[in-house]
């Protein structure tokens, strides 16, 4: 992305798409390059099926980033995303 250098801070929304095959209760995070790390939270699931989780996320300046949801039960699984944040005069 490339945005104007005065257009910081930038403000940047994630969604996971989390999916499971039974009633479950999901335990997950996000966690960010730059140290940032959400509090844990839970997804219940009553019913088989696919449900969002979402996160946002500000950054200050131009850089790469990562950001990535860490799913801890019931089966350990990470998926990260990259993104590279430029800015023009």
């Amino acid at each position: 992305m490339v945005i104007g250098c005065f257009q910081f801070p930038q403000t940047f929304f994630f969604e996971a798409k989390v999916t499971a095959d039974a009633p479950v209760i999901v335990l997950w995070q996000w966690e960010a390059n730059t140290g940032a790390v959400s509090g844990t939270g839970t997804l219940a699931f009553e019913t088989a099926g696919t449900r969002s989780i979402y996160q946002s996320y500000q950054v200050d300046e131009a850089n790469d980033y990562w950001m990535k949801l860490n799913i801890f039960t019931p089966n350990p699984l990470s998926k990260q995303v990259n993104f590279r944040v430029e800015c023009s005069q």
